[in-house]
């Protein structure tokens, strides 16, 4: 009935206390997983992309009403 249980690894970022900073983070399964997400992280594009986001998200704790809110278009 089902798959068996099987083992894995999870990476979560950890805050200064220890606490994962995520509900949840990036979950392996065997090699091939790990490579896949190793060449994903290394892919040309992905530093100016987290850039161009951490850019047009809110600051933490910061809310907006809607109505305060200005409507901007990224282009990617």
């Amino acid at each position: 009935r089902g798959s068996p249980p099987r083992l894995a690894i999870e990476l979560n970022p950890a805050d200064s206390r220890g606490n994962p900073t995520k509900k949840r983070g990036l979950m392996m399964r065997d090699l091939g997983e790990l490579k896949t997400f190793r060449d994903l992280i290394g892919e040309e594009g992905l530093d100016d992309l987290t850039e161009t986001i951490v850019e047009v998200n809110p600051g933490k704790g910061k809310v907006t009403r809607p109505e305060e809110e200005k409507e901007d278009v990224v282009e990617i």
